[in-house]
């Protein structure tokens, strides 16, 4: 599963690896937060953020599945030793009529 997690600090995380975080909601888990679509502006983010991405397969993330109804994407809290021993990418990303997409190289 490809994975988003937005970032005003991507150099440190490519240098250094995720590090866990806690999180506004009591009942949330520490780790690194991710979603399983590319948000945009509406959404939080902000024009200096880029987007840092993963793969990591659906049987390792399950668990860490945040209850995210009626957002339209899926959310997880994953610890850092997980997502840490995946490769991490940052792709350009650009606007195509308001919508945030990633140019990857195929």
């Amino acid at each position: 599963m490809r994975l988003y997690h937005w970032t005003l600090n991507a150099e440190k995380v490519l240098n250094g690896g995720f590090r866990n975080r806690a999180h506004r909601h009591p009942d949330d888990k520490e780790g690194v937060w991710f979603t399983d679509r590319l948000l945009g502006q509406g959404d939080g983010i902000r024009k200096d953020m880029k987007v840092l991405v993963v793969d990591i397969p659906s049987e390792n993330i399950k668990q860490y599945e945040e209850s995210n109804a009626g957002s339209g994407y899926r959310a997880f809290s994953i610890p850092e030793d997980i997502v840490n021993k995946c490769e991490i990418s940052c792709p350009p990303v650009y606007r195509d009529r308001g919508i945030y997409k990633v140019n990857e190289k195929k």
